[in-house]
C-alpha cells in the first residue's frame, strides 16, 4: 500500500510532467481509452500533494475541463495510488469507499482507473468515468491496463528530460490553473462544502 504523501513518490512530478500543454501522445491515450472502453470521460490523472491534476482528457464537465484539477480528497483515483493496483466502482453512489462530491455535484456513477508509474511510483490513473452505473469486466481491464502501459512510456519519456521542479515551480503551475499555493482549490473547496 502507498502512502499519498511519501516524498519519494512527490519527487517523481518532474517539471516537464506537469506542463500543461497538450501532450499528443497523452490525449490519444484518453481518445483511446474512451473509444474502446465505450466512455465518455477519459483521463490522466495525477494525485499530487493536495490536489488531483488531469494531465489529459477527454469528456470533462465545463467546469472541470476549465480547472484541470480538484482537491485530492475528492478524486477516486487517490485509491488506485494508495492500493497501486486497479479500482473497479460500479455505483459510486452507493459506495461507501468514494468521496460524495465528484458524484453528487458532476453525477460520476462509475468509475475504472488502472495505475500509471513514474520512477517505480505510482503517480496517478488512466482511468475512464460515466453517468450511470456500470459493471466492469476483466477485459476492460486489461484493456485499460494495455493503454496505461504506453502512458507511462510516455511519461517515463517526459520525466528523463527534466530535473525536479525549482522550489516556486509548482506554485507557478498551481497559479496557471487556479490553485492557491497549498494546492487547494477555492472553488473546489466551495463546491465540496455545498455537497457535503
Amino acid at each position: 500500500m502507498a502512502e499519498l504523501d511519501d516524498p519519494r513518490r512527490l519527487a517523481e512530478f518532474k517539471s516537464t510532467l506537469l506542463e500543461l500543454e497538450e501532450d499528443g501522445v497523452l490525449d490519444e491515450c484518453v481518445r483511446e481509452a474512451a473509444k474502446t472502453l465505450n466512455a465518455p470521460i477519459a483521463l490522466v490523472t495525477f494525485v499530487m500533494s493536495r490536489m488531483q491534476l488531469f494531465r489529459a482528457g477527454v469528456g470533462l464537465p465545463p467546469e472541470l475541463q476549465a480547472s484541470r484539477a480538484t482537491s485530492r480528497c475528492d478524486s477516486f483515483s487517490q485509491f488506485v495510488v494508495q492500493n497501486e493496483r486497479p479500482l473497479s466502482i460500479e455505483d459510486a453512489r452507493g459506495d461507501p469507499r468514494v468521496p460524495r462530491a465528484m458524484v453528487t455535484t458532476y453525477g460520476i456513477a462509475a468509475y475504472l482507473g488502472v495505475p500509471i508509474r513514474v520512477g517505480g511510483q505510482v503517480l496517478g490513473s488512466l482511468c475512464v468515468a460515466e453517468g450511470k452505473p456500470r459493471a466492469w469486466g476483466a477485459s476492460d481491464i486489461d484493456d485499460l491496463s494495455r493503454i496505461a502501459a504506453r502512458v507511462t512510456r510516455r511519461l517515463d519519456h517526459l520525466a528523463s528530460r527534466s530535473s525536479p521542479p525549482p522550489a516556486g515551480a509548482r506554485d507557478d503551475m498551481t497559479s496557471q490553473i487556479g490553485l492557491r499555493p497549498d494546492g487547494e482549490d477555492p472553488e473546489t473547496r466551495k463546491v465540496a462544502r455545498r455537497a457535503s
